[in-house]
């Protein structure tokens, strides 16, 4: 059996939002380089919240806080029914989460989104929340501005 030595000293972490040797990580290490927002997408077994189709968490940081708003609204129009961490505990919380943990220590937005397997294992729910997900993006690219170092572009 062989074990992975990971950054907080546990053995064999599975999940890579809890490592810094994934591409995960590396992706958003890349995001963080260039002042860019990021978003993790994860699933999760139905029974661990059964009154929820998803949950979406900031992570470690509240920089993404109104993105998060934005794709609650966006999912819940889509018919889904949306835990937000920063409105109640959920489980699958993603404050640990070392990839939120980077971001927030740059300033820059990030979410840590949750989606139950119902939705992953339906074409139809799948493309809902891709829709959702895209609305949300496209908002977020809308309202960004440049900082005074960057010019607007022409």
């Amino acid at each position: 059996m062989t074990f992975i030595s990971v950054d907080s000293g546990s053995l064999a972490a599975a999940d890579v939002a809890h490592r810094r040797d994934t591409v995960f990580h590396a992706v958003c290490a890349e995001l963080v380089a260039h002042r860019l927002p990021g978003i993790q997408l994860h699933g999760y077994a139905d029974s661990t919240e059964p009154d929820y189709d998803v949950i979406v968490s900031t992570g470690k940081g509240d920089h993404g806080r109104s993105w998060g708003e934005g794709l609650s609204s966006a999912l819940r129009q889509e018919g889904f029914e949306v835990c937000r961490v920063w409105v109640r505990r959920c489980s699958l919380e993603g404050r640990t989460n070392v990839q939120g943990r980077t971001a927030a220590a740059a300033g820059l937005p990030f979410l840590h989104v949750e989606f139950s397997r119902s939705i992953r294992e339906s074409e139809k729910r799948t493309a809902r929340a891709v829709t959702a997900i895209g609305e949300a993006a496209g908002h977020l690219a809308h309202s960004a501005r440049p900082t005074r170092s960057e010019p607007a572009a022409r």
